[in-house]
């Protein structure tokens, strides 16, 4: 067919679909570079904005449960944790990439204040906070002389006695000796070793001295003869000085001879081993203490000096009594310094009357007492009691003008409650920090609360130890 006989509109459709053809390819060509145009266009673009605002919001995620630490461990230091670290990270780099944006510029500011807080709040630590501690020497030494001269008088006592047993390792063995002769007769350990070497057997207490192959001393702590010295010791050590640690010099008197395992805990793997019962008369603890069994008196014991401790000490207390008009911060201080000072009868008083009614409830303060020393020694050095946080009536209050029982109550009713209220208790609660030598905070900020009854003084009622 030749090219005339071809229709015009075959050929106008032909040529007209070419050209969509043509069209379409260039437009495809276009939209392409367009998106590789795009996928290269510098930081400043929509997208990138988008994941520099998803960075920001990460970080400040993170910096939210840092804060939430520094909150929680109230001015305590503490270690940073993952995401405390994270957040810094991240903080970190975007100041590395944006670090004019103000976003960021607040978080850097917020990470700052919070990597300090993880190190802990600081005090200054004065000479006046750290005076106890040579206080404490000073009773030592103004003692030391009263015991070293009653050791001399004792130990020249025994050898004038003709009681005191010169050889005491090798032990003499308790199946080739007269027993008789030995009963009464004082020995002294240079290397007593309590609680180390004790153990239980027979249904006692026993400290073990010496050993199977050179012979065996069983000191008895049971009754008012062990009772009498440790008691003393513990007196000295809450008074004076808790600087006490073993070996002890221990002097004793044979009673008898028995047959036990030295050896502590249920298990016996030892064999059984004769030895010399002895009961305590005196311990020494060289330059410092000597403490005496006196069953015949109702502590069962002293220690030299005793009777001088409080007429020594007075002068280097900072309270001496507790004022009826105590407010419960300065009340609060008073407790802090009874304990530092050694003071029983002023930490006694500031306790609530209730806490010290029993026999069990005083050994249970007492406790507390040595726990408060042993707080002074290992963990710090001041009490800050910052803040006063409320006081309320917790009982028995009255009805106050503009209340809910003022408003809404008539007379009768008022003077209903009136006559069946109870009396007035109040509680204060009292926030304090501790501070170790060198000025930061020691424990986690906690509450001390105070109460008092019938608007009478201030007492401590829980929160002790501090």
């Amino acid at each position: 067919m030749s090219l005339s006989s071809v229709p015009e509109s075959y050929c106008y459709h032909d040529i007209k679909n070419f050209t969509k053809v043509a069209i379409m390819k260039k437009l495809t060509n276009f939209l392409i570079l367009l998106v590789l145009i795009i996928s290269l266009l510098p930081i400043g673009s929509h997208a990138s904005d988008r994941q520099f605002d998803n960075e920001i919001k990460k970080a400040d995620w993170f910096m939210l449960k840092f804060e939430k630490n520094v909150k929680r461990y109230k001015g305590k230091p503490f270690t940073l944790a993952y995401d405390d670290k994270q957040a810094l990270k991240r903080i970190r780099s975007l100041m590395g990439k944006q670090p004019e944006d103000s976003r960021v510029a607040a978080l850097a500011k917020r990470a700052k204040s919070a990597l300090m807080a993880s190190k802990g709040d600081f005090l200054q630590i004065t000479p006046e906070m750290l005076a106890y501690r040579n206080t404490e020497k000073i009773l030592v030494q103004k003692l030391s002389g009263i015991n070293v001269n009653g050791w001399d008088t004792l130990q020249q006592e025994l050898a004038d006695s003709n009681m005191l047993l010169n050889t005491v390792f090798p032990a003499l063995d308790p199946l080739e000796t007269d027993v008789d002769e030995m009963i009464g007769k004082k020995v002294i350990f240079k290397e007593f070793l309590y609680p180390d070497n004790e153990f239980s057997d027979t249904g006692g207490q026993f400290v073990f001295v010496g050993s199977p192959g050179k012979g065996l001393y069983y000191v008895k702590l049971g009754g008012r003869p062990w009772l009498g010295v440790y008691e003393a010791l513990k007196r000295y050590k809450r008074q004076i000085s808790d600087d006490i640690k073993p070996p002890w010099t221990l002097v004793g008197e044979i009673t008898g001879v028995n047959l036990l395992v030295p050896q502590a805990g249920e298990e016996k793997t030892m064999e059984a081993s004769f030895g010399w019962v002895v009961k305590p008369v005196a311990i020494y603890i060289e330059g410092k203490v000597l403490t005496l069994a006196r069953p015949e008196l109702e502590k069962g014991g002293i220690f030299y000096g005793e009777d001088q401790v409080e007429k020594i000490k007075e002068n280097y207390y900072t309270y001496s009594t507790v004022p009826d008009t105590v407010e419960p911060q300065k009340l609060v201080k008073i407790l802090a310094a009874s304990g530092k000072e050694k003071n029983w009868e002023l930490f006694k008083d500031c306790i609530d009357p209730m806490h010290r009614k029993t026999r069990t409830a005083l050994s249970r303060l007492r406790y507390f007492y040595d726990n408060t020393q042993e707080r002074y020694d290992y963990l710090y050095v001041h009490v800050d009691p910052y803040e006063l946080v409320s006081i309320t009536a917790i009982k028995g209050a009255s009805i106050s003008s503009g209340s809910d029982e003022d408003f809404f109550l008539d007379d009768n009713q008022k003077q209903t409650l009136t006559e069946h209220r109870e009396p007035l208790v109040e509680e204060a609660v009292v926030m304090i920090r501790t501070f170790n030598e060198f000025g930061k905070q020691a424990m986690l900020a906690k509450k001390v609360i105070l109460r008092r009854y019938d608007s009478g003084r201030w007492y401590i009622y829980s929160g002790y130890p501090l």
